[in-house]
């Protein structure tokens, strides 16, 4: 697993690393995110439990498992609850709104909401916030009570 600089995540991040996992520099991921890079065959005759060779698990139990790496570019920012599952890259500069199901790559400055997640727009210049908009914010201080 690689995490880039001016990283940050949420309590209950969760990865299921088997495969490599890459994050890119400044990335912000909420509460509750998982990257999972583990999936099962379809057919049922593959996915049971079974005696298997040369396997650590303790009772010589198990199933196929296969994995597929994730990327996440630099820039982006993943919602609450929302799930990136194996094989997905997420362009540079992206959103994935909160309680999405990422189950396909998504492009470079793309919002991508839903499940399954689908690109609704790209980001551009428009969705920057005006300069001026701090002008008349006040900062939070601690008031007597917050003290106690």
């Amino acid at each position: 697993m690689h995490i880039g600089k001016n990283f940050y995540c949420g309590p209950g991040f969760t990865v299921l690393d088997h495969a490599k996992v890459t994050i890119g520099d400044n990335v912000m991921i909420a509460p509750h995110v998982s990257l999972l890079t583990a999936y099962h065959p379809k057919h049922y005759t593959q996915r049971i439990v079974r005696k298997m060779p040369d396997t650590f698990e303790p009772h010589g139990r198990g199933d196929y498992e296969l994995i597929s790496p994730i990327t996440i570019g630099n820039n982006v920012w993943i919602g609450s609850s929302a799930i990136v599952l194996p094989g997905v890259s997420i362009g540079d500069n992206s959103i994935i709104g909160a309680g999405s199901v990422v189950t396909r790559s998504v492009p470079t400055d793309s919002l991508a909401i839903g499940s399954p997640a689908k690109v609704v727009r790209t980001i551009t210049e428009d969705d920057l916030l005006p300069e001026n908009m701090w002008e008349d914010f006040v900062p939070l201080t601690k008031t007597k009570n917050q003290n106690k």
